[in-house]
């Protein structure tokens, strides 16, 4: 029944997203092909919020999240009309564009992304919001070349830190 799906979605919850760091080769992952075709964000940090601009399983959506949400596994994302990007390029601390695939490996679906700075620069990296998801890693490791687990951090402190290199 759904209800207990939901009921066990719920159990396997982590409070907060694990991050991990990917070193991969940026050919594969070009023609990693995805399953449900291609994920993407853009997200804009100022102060006390963030805007995100994301198209996921071909649906478009504008949204603002509290920085209180950083690094919660589950967040709370207010739908809000579309903005202007060139002010939001202007006006944010940081902002990044971030590539996501959802590859089906071994027959689970698994999740990496590329995050692409305004400057060019990349890194790759996954996430962990459940004890499920910590078992995908396991199929992950198989079609990258190493994993670096970064903890409960916030994907914009690693942009910044990759941003001072």
């Amino acid at each position: 029944m759904i209800t207990d799906k939901i009921d066990l979605l719920i159990e396997s919850a982590l409070l907060y997203e694990e991050r991990y760091i990917i070193e991969m080769d940026d050919n594969k992952f070009e023609k990693m092909p995805p399953k449900t075709g291609m994920d993407f964000r853009k997200d804009w940090y100022f102060p006390a919020h963030r805007i995100r601009q994301i198209s996921q399983r071909g649906k478009m959506d504008w949204q603002k999240i509290s920085q209180g949400q950083a690094t919660k596994a589950v967040k709370t994302k207010i739908s809000i009309p579309p903005q202007n990007i060139s002010k939001l390029n202007e006006e944010a601390d940081i902002y990044y564009h971030v590539i996501g695939k959802r590859p089906v490996i071994d027959g689970t679906e698994c999740y990496l992304e590329k995050v692409i700075l305004p400057d060019g620069s990349f890194f790759y990296t996954t996430e962990v919001e459940s004890t499920e998801d910590i078992e995908d890693l396991k199929k992950l490791k198989t079609v990258v070349k190493s994993l670096k687990k970064i903890g409960a951090t916030s994907l914009k402190d690693i942009a910044i830190k990759h941003t001072k290199r």
